[in-house]
């Protein structure tokens, strides 16, 4: 279905017969259910590929995948600049033989091997969980999204009377621009100014906020490094029961490449991990 959707409206890209502002906003609709075929490939793809693969060879078939998927993108990148000049409609067009092909092969080989078996929420279990936690940790880097997934580990560590960890995470600064800013600050702060001060900052609103809506033990931490590694790293060190952090991450080729933060953490956390959505 995605290769479908996506083939379809690059087909209407390239057949406007509007021109002037019409003709811009036909484009935009066209590119945005483009977009939307786009997005329904990329969420099932690597699902797909895990199911379709046995556990022996699926990390090969996985970096495969995620190798074409990079590559695909920079191959278009440079095919549309040079298609442009020529004729724009190819650029849109040169995309639909390629869906096409997507759109039969998947109706014709794909098959759903999945075993689905009908189960009830273990309200016990869950129950139990949540009077076991007594140490949440969560992650921050000071964004909007960050604030809100730091907001709910506040709401959760306060209605179980859990400890609250805030950990942040900064890379290492230069020691010429270390020094440039250090010649700017007021010669009173001048001590002050160091790749932890924004992040200790940070910390120190968040437990602020903690605090005042009720949870009594909140720490902070701030380490150097990876941001996903801090937060497993003190995670080991607190013996944390419970990670919380948001669903935002790296986006594009360094997601493909590196994992984003909540997947990293999920992947190699000590203790249950719980993603909540902020975006």
């Amino acid at each position: 279905l995605g290769f479908a959707v996506f083939t379809v409206f690059s087909l209407l890209l390239s057949i406007t017969w509007l021109d002037g502002s019409g003709g811009a906003w036909w484009l935009i609709g066209m590119r945005i259910g483009q977009g939307v075929g786009g997005a329904m490939l990329f969420a099932n793809s690597s699902a797909i590929v895990t199911d379709a693969f046995p556990r022996h060879q699926r990390g090969l078939a996985l970096g495969i995948y995620n190798v074409a998927a990079i590559a695909g993108g920079f191959i278009g990148l440079v095919l549309g600049g040079l298609l442009a000049p020529v004729e724009w409609r190819l650029v849109f067009l040169i995309s639909v033989p390629f869906g096409l092909f997507g759109t039969v092969w998947a109706y014709m080989m794909l098959r759903d091997n999945g075993v689905r078996n009908r189960s009830k929420i273990d309200w016990w279990g869950n129950i139990t969980f949540a009077l076991g936690l007594g140490s949440i940790l969560v992650g921050t880097d000071g964004s909007d999204t960050a604030k809100s997934a730091v907001r709910d580990a506040i709401d959760l560590a306060r209605q179980l009377g859990a400890r609250l960890h805030v950990v942040s995470a900064y890379e290492p600064v230069s020691v010429q621009r270390l020094g440039d800013e250090s010649v700017e600050a007021p010669k009173d702060v001048q001590w002050m100014v160091s790749p932890r001060e924004d992040v200790l900052a940070m910390l120190d609103e968040a437990a602020a906020e903690a605090r005042n809506a009720g949870v009594a033990v909140v720490e902070t931490f701030a380490r150097q490094g990876d941001a996903a590694d801090a937060i497993i790293d003190v995670a080991e060190e607190q013996q944390s029961d419970l990670i919380v952090v948001g669903n935002r991450g790296m986006t594009g080729a360094k997601r493909f490449l590196l994992g984003s933060v909540p997947n990293k953490v999920s992947h190699h956390a000590p203790c249950s991990v719980l993603i909540v959505r902020t975006t």
